[in-house]
């Protein structure tokens, strides 16, 4: 259907109907590099899906990444390319980094990933599933 408005409790609001997916993903790390794989379902094209790498102090990096025409996505993750964009941000504001975390890029260890859809006009918010992976410095 297409958006119409609907009242609720004396407010108007514009409401998108959007369809249900689901994402799963599978997570790789080897050496310094992160694959990652994922397919959304039912598959939509030219989705938008957020990578989310977070290392063991909480500490997160993203990529925006596309569905293809069978919903499939892929990324490559390495520490080491977002190495200076992670201590600039520090340096500009040294409270973003959780606590324990040692301040020093690229951080080797372990990383869970996880993918979510975002601004989608077509497909409801959903999150995959958690994916853990061990990156390390050879």
């Amino acid at each position: 259907p297409a958006s119409w408005a609907f009242p609720i409790g004396g407010i108007t609001m514009s409401v998108t109907p959007k369809r249900k997916v689901s994402i799963d993903i599978q997570g790789e790390g080897e050496g310094k590099t992160a694959y990652v794989t994922g397919n959304m379902e039912p598959s939509l094209n030219k989705e938008r899906v957020r990578i989310d790498y977070t290392d063991q102090f909480g500490f997160r990096n993203s990529q925006v990444v596309l569905t293809d025409t069978n919903g499939q996505f892929s990324h490559r993750f390495s520490p080491e390319k977002v190495q200076q964009e992670n201590a600039i941000l520090v340096k500009q504001d040294p409270e973003h980094l959780p606590e324990n975390h040692p301040g020093t890029f690229p951080v080797w260890g372990e990383y869970s990933i996880q993918a979510h859809t975002i601004n989608s006009p077509n497909a409801a918010q959903v999150s995959s599933n958690v994916v853990k992976i061990k990156l390390q410095d050879n």
